[in-house]
């Protein structure tokens, strides 16, 4: 069941993901769009394209032709989902377009999103017991990708 935190990023949450936070590289991020019919959209982020600037500002490097850039554009907002064994939070965002192209990587767009609410999610005691998270979603990357990934997340980590 899923319940209020807050409108800023747990502390756990911006160590794991912050400016100077080691990139966890198998971690992979849903964030969610609505598309123009009403539909959830969900594209997958790695954690280099992900970076809390600060518990209330989080910086995304998306691919900038996709549905969910566009998305953003035309809505304004985005949910980023943050799954692992310490838990599940939904990370509401209000996104703005910084820059259509980034530097690192000239398919991506560079978007800033201002948090405006985080919900942490977990099993009910009271009906599942013990039950519990072991892990989210998890990628095995490739090694010689990693200059790539890490350019870009300097780029998202530049003030």
């Amino acid at each position: 069941m899923a319940s209020l935190v807050g409108s800023a990023l747990p502390g756990a949450r911006l160590a794991q993901l912050g400016v100077s936070a080691p990139p966890d590289r198998s971690l992979v991020l849903p964030l969610c769009t609505v598309d123009e019919g009403g539909f959830p959209h969900v594209a997958l982020l790695g954690a280099w394209e992900v970076v809390a600037w600060d518990a209330a500002t989080v910086r995304l490097a998306i691919a900038g032709t996709t549905r969910s850039a566009d998305n953003m554009r035309r809505t304004g907002r985005a949910t980023l989902v943050i799954v692992d064994a310490h838990g599940a939070h939904y990370v509401k965002l209000r996104m703005r377009e910084v820059a259509a192209t980034m530097r690192a990587a000239p398919w991506n767009a560079r978007f800033e999103g201002c948090v405006e609410q985080v919900l942490a999610d977990a099993a009910d005691p009271s009906r599942e017991g013990t039950s519990h998270l072991v892990r989210g979603i998890e990628a095995a990357v490739d090694p010689s990708r990693e200059p790539a990934r890490a350019a870009v997340l300097a780029e998202l980590r530049e003030p």
